[in-house]
């Protein structure tokens, strides 16, 4: 769940245009930094996700393979 969390914070900071129009006004038209702290928080969110979904069926199928993972 909390891969989802920061996956929906990463994405709604990406495609919210009020959010990034406040954040262009602070920086002054940088927006390198603002960008790459967003696709950070999609790419752990994303690996935050896929990881506790390889956990959750290594349980169920009692896979010792998937929960090394």
């Amino acid at each position: 769940l909390a891969g989802i969390a920061v996956l929906a914070i990463g994405l709604w900071l990406r495609f919210d245009s009020q959010t990034k129009s406040i954040f262009e006004q602070e920086t002054n038209n940088n927006n390198s930094s603002f960008y790459t702290g967003v696709y950070i928080l999609i790419g752990a969110g994303t690996l935050m996700m896929l990881v506790g979904f390889l956990g959750c069926c290594g349980a169920v199928q009692e896979s010792q393979c998937m929960l090394g993972l």
